[in-house]
């Protein structure tokens, strides 16, 4: 688990450092767009390693108690995962306890569903 979140944040990085490095003759007007680059890489690799340690949480449960959880927050209740982590505002977690599935979905600022 922790070798798979050292190999998120590393891609995220090295994206980050890619990017910077591709343009020549960067400009002030530039760095806006780098750093909303960046912080985006970062928010994509905090949200796939909540995703995984949540993934974890939910495949020992499976393991030890013979069904997937209800929801996710049992996970949490039983002890499987500390607490729920957070994602970045317009995000949700989505569930399927019938195959243990979780993904993230987004919403946008009207409460639409974009996937």
């Amino acid at each position: 688990m922790k070798q798979k979140l050292c190999i998120v944040l590393l891609s995220c990085l090295a994206l980050a450092a890619l990017v910077s490095c591709s343009r020549e003759g960067n400009t002030q007007s530039d760095l806006p767009d780098q750093r909303e680059l960046i912080e985006h890489a970062r928010q994509r690799g905090a949200v796939l390693a909540n995703l995984e340690l949540l993934a974890d949480g939910v495949e020992q449960f499976h393991i030890q108690l013979g069904r997937f959880p209800t929801n996710l927050a049992e996970v949490v209740r039983v002890g499987y995962v500390d607490e729920m982590p957070p994602l970045p505002e317009g995000m949700v977690y989505s569930y399927d306890p019938v195959f243990g599935h979780i993904r993230v979905v987004r919403f946008d600022q009207q409460g639409k569903r974009n996937e």
